[in-house]
């Protein structure tokens, strides 16, 4: 089989052509829309942020940075007043001294923290937990939940008090993915879903205590716990104005707001 092979001239005339000469000018304005590309991150300012409510339940706090320069930020919705949660070089020094040695980064290193009290926060550095006085910077350590379960219907601290994932369908054309449990403001209940059920599990004894029991595949209940806070300050999960858990409007079901008893 013979193959036609053009000749060498015409094809170094075909690359001549495609390839601008060196002195051909650029266009002002591709240059800019070019150099507009290069600085496309400088065009984005925040982000996405997760509020959490404060004890007073009248003003929320979210972390803003990168993992060197994390800043915590108190917002009262009322006045419109932003302010950062934490004096960071008290705290930085605080931690300093307890830890031995100064924390990562330049900023607050840690981005989750729970108020165990109304001027006094949890949270964990470095494997560590910490309880810290706002008033005082005084830094506690915790003692090291229990990784052992005595038997094997008796959980151990550890897994008690460390968020689990769940399974729920976002309608993203994604199917179903894991999702984090969310805690609720006093640190008792995990908030989640099984078998298209809204469910609560006990920080105290690991218990799973099931809140609906009329979801299903077609009429699911869900619950956000990555893009914001599903628990309202005063501990209540439910409802369409506080939180994110409500029956598919399809479906026919009105919202309802759910109040866990304590164990």
């Amino acid at each position: 089989m013979i193959r036609f092979r053009p000749p060498l001239i015409t094809s170094l005339l075909l690359v001549a052509a495609l390839v601008p000469p060196a002195s051909a000018q650029v266009a002002p304005d591709q240059v800019a829309a070019y150099q507009r590309y290069l600085d496309f991150g400088s065009l984005i300012e925040g982000g996405r942020v997760t509020p959490n409510w404060m004890p007073d339940g009248n003003s929320f706090w979210y972390a803003e940075g990168g993992p060197q320069h994390t800043v915590i930020h108190r917002v009262d919705p009322a006045t419109g007043v932003v302010e950062e949660l934490f004096d960071t070089p008290r705290l930085r020094a605080a931690l300093t001294d307890a830890l031995g040695h100064e924390p990562a980064g330049l900023g607050v290193p840690f981005r989750q923290l729970a108020f165990v009290g109304p001027a006094s926060v949890q949270f964990t550095v470095e494997g560590q937990t910490f309880v810290l006085d706002l008033d005082t910077y005084a830094v506690e350590r915790q003692r090291t939940p229990s990784s052992l379960g005595l038997v094997s219907y008796l959980v151990s601290e550890a897994d008690r008090v460390t968020p689990r994932t769940f399974i729920r369908e976002v309608f993203q054309g994604l199917g179903p993915r894991p999702y984090p449990e969310r805690l609720s403001p006093d640190g008792q209940w995990f908030v989640g879903l099984d078998n298209h059920n809204l469910t609560l599990r006990a920080t105290v004894d690991g218990r799973v205590v099931p809140v609906t029991e009329d979801g299903n595949e077609f009429e699911q209940w869900d619950v956000e716990t990555t893009l914001w806070n599903p628990w309202s300050p005063d501990g209540t999960v439910g409802g369409t104005c506080t939180c994110t858990t409500w029956t598919e409007t399809w479906s026919g079901g009105s919202p309802r707001v759910i109040s866990p008893s304590r164990p």
